[in-house]
Formats: structure tokens, C-alpha cells, sequence
């Protein structure tokens, strides 16, 4: 997608999906009901990210190491489509049709209209939805849970932790190219940098600090290392393509 031209890519069953000169996906739906639909995948590579335009109008932000499947036009009741990794999402509004995102743990995110993010990276410990305008409902298992704006639902095993002031900033700050830690662990920090730089990390420290600090993702992982190493708690070792956590 980086390499292809801007404008038309293709025509595709009703719908014609173009590059913006903003380098944007675009799909159009040309209002043709009697179709069937066909289904796209997405997937960003480490260090990457990409914005889509799906073709009810609604956005989808992928950050890197993630994949979305859609289909290339709504033509059911349910605006359905599945998130690997992570997403941020602007949901146009349509009460006909609701909004659904299904996670590979069997979560589901229904909404009407809304924007939102969720991180469902399998290496994490939990699967955070944010809501950051309108309402959504999670759903897994048995277990449902609304979020109001501000609220974050984190999916751990089968239960759905609320919590109620989530840090908003920290959770879309790769959308806006930047890192943004408060108050983050080494491993959550790590697992991040792992993604965008695409580089293994290994650990011959059990460090138990948090750290704070907002940085460009287009600055090079040095010296987001560098970055951390000026607090004095924690150190690192560059070899190739393996960053070393040390004390």
C-alpha cells in the first residue's frame, strides 16, 4: 500500500476502493444491496501503521503488528469486523445497523456511533477497551459491561474489570505518533518498543520501577533508551537486533 499510486486501486463487488493522497485506504460503497459481500484484510508489519476509511464512512487507525478484517461493503444487518493487535476506531452513526468488533478471544465491542481504542495484542495481559466518545458494550462469555466516556473495560480471562478514569492520552498516543508512558512498567514499556522497532528483548533484570516520558515514534529507539536511562533505574545493552533490559 505504501508503494501503490494514489487514486483508483480497484473495483471490487460494489465498491471501489482508492488511495488518498493522504495515503489513506478508501472504500466507497456504491449502493448496489444485491450483492454478497467480499471481505479484506488489513495487517500492519512491526513498525507500522495505517488508516483506513471502511465503506460506511467509519475510520480505523491499525498500529503496528495488527490486522482488521472487513468487508468491503456493509450489506447486512450488523456492521461486523474482526481486530487482531490494535485498533482506534471512529464509528459513523447508523441505529439500523449496529457496530460490532470481535476480538480472538471471543470478545465482542458493539457500538452505534462512537470512537474508541482497543489493544488486544496477544502478549499482553489484558484486552483494554477505551472509550473515549459515545457508548459501547462489551461482551465475553456471560459477562457484559457499558463504558461511558473516560471508562476503560479491561477483558481478563473471562471477567471485564472496569476502571474508571483511564488514561486517555497514554492509550491513543501511538494514533498521534508519539510514545506516552505514565507511570508504565519496564515490560509494558518493552513490549511496545518491541513492535514499533521490531527488534527481541531480553531481561536480566526483575525491575520493579515505573517510568514517565512522552516521545516522537519517529525518533530512534536509542534514544527512547536514553530516555529511560537518565532516570538512573535502569540500563540497556544494544546487540543487533536484541535489546538487553539490565539493571
Amino acid at each position: 500500500l505504501f508503494s501503490a499510486p494514489n487514486g483508483l486501486i480497484k473495483g471490487d463487488n460494489g465498491t471501489t476502493i482508492n488511495k488518498s493522497k493522504n495515503g489513506e485506504i478508501l472504500y466507497n460503497d456504491n449502493d448496489n444491496r444485491n450483492i454478497a459481500a467480499n471481505y479484506n484484510t488489513l495487517t500492519t508489519p512491526m513498525g507500522g501503521q495505517y488508516k483506513v476509511q471502511l465503506s460506511d464512512g467509519s475510520y480505523v487507525w491499525l498500529n503496528a503488528a495488527s490486522s482488521l478484517k472487513y468487508p468491503t461493503v456493509f450489506v447486512s444487518s450488523e456492521r461486523i469486523v474482526e481486530l487482531k493487535g490494535e485498533g482506534y476506531f471512529e464509528i459513523a452513526k447508523d441505529k439500523t445497523k449496529p457496530f460490532k468488533v470481535k476480538l480472538e478471544d471471543g470478545s465482542e465491542v458493539k457500538v452505534s456511533g462512537t470512537h474508541f481504542n482497543i489493544m488486544a495484542y496477544e502478549n499482553e495481559k489484558s484486552k483494554d477497551v477505551t472509550l473515549l466518545e459515545g457508548s459501547v458494550e462489551i461482551t465475553k462469555g456471560n459477562n457484559e459491561q457499558n463504558l461511558t466516556p473516560g471508562q476503560q473495560g479491561r477483558i481478563i480471562s473471562s471477567k471485564i474489570i472496569l476502571v474508571n478514569a483511564a488514561d486517555t492520552d497514554q492509550v491513543t498516543g501511538w494514533k498521534n505518533g508519539q510514545f506516552i508512558f505514565h507511570d508504565a512498567d519496564i515490560q509494558s514499556i518493552m513490549r511496545q518498543v518491541a513492535r514499533w522497532y521490531d527488534v527481541d528483548i531480553k531481561y536480566a533484570t526483575s525491575n520493579t520501577q515505573h517510568f514517565n516520558a512522552t516521545i516522537s515514534r519517529k525518533e530512534p529507539v536509542l534514544k527512547l533508551l536514553h530516555i529511560l536511562e537518565e532516570t538512573g533505574q535502569i540500563h540497556f545493552k544494544t546487540e543487533n537486533k536484541i535489546i538487553y533490559v539490565l539493571p
